[in-house]
């Protein structure tokens, strides 16, 4: 078990705040699924619970694909910066190629590096955003050497 002084260090850490209020959007959003899931079932439409559910499901999957990247802190960092695109409306979805070797990148200065590098791409694709729709998705493709990662907008499924 961890030792208190340990959680007690990390609770008060800069940038707590942040993942608060990243625990705070998921915990809406889950309850808001939740509330619709049973808004069909109540009117007796359990076959759009069910695609709602499929929908849900596939969108928390599309979400999970950042855990490939395989680099804990560049995670972290992207997970935080896609809580501030959500709040302009910009989706951020992270993919990574088979070739990925996340070896590469374990190391703090690597680490750091990398998770600069994808930040300076997401910066430089929201200068040239298109339209800005709601709905947006943004695409960070991580692929490998030698070229490291492509950033590109994508049409929202709408």
């Amino acid at each position: 078990m961890e030792a208190k002084e340990a959680i007690l260090e990390r609770s008060f850490s800069p940038g707590t705040e942040a993942w608060i209020d990243l625990w705070r959007h998921l915990r809406h959003d889950f309850v808001n699924h939740i509330q619709t899931i049973m808004g069909y079932v109540q009117i007796n439409r359990q076959d759009r619970a069910v695609e709602y559910m499929k929908e849900v499901a596939s969108g928390l999957q599309a979400a999970g694909g950042i855990l490939a990247l395989g680099v804990m802190p560049v995670i972290a960092c992207l997970i935080l910066k896609a809580q501030e695109l959500r709040q302009i409306s910009v989706e951020l979805q992270v993919r990574v190629s088979p070739q990925w070797n996340p070896s590469l990148w374990q190391g703090d200065r690597q680490a750091r590096q990398l998770a600069e590098e994808a930040l300076e791409a997401i910066d430089s694709m929201l200068t040239g955003r298109p339209g800005q729709d709601d709905g947006d998705i943004l695409v960070l493709y991580f692929r490998g050497q030698p070229q490291l990662m492509d950033a590109y907008w994508q049409n929202s499924p709408k």
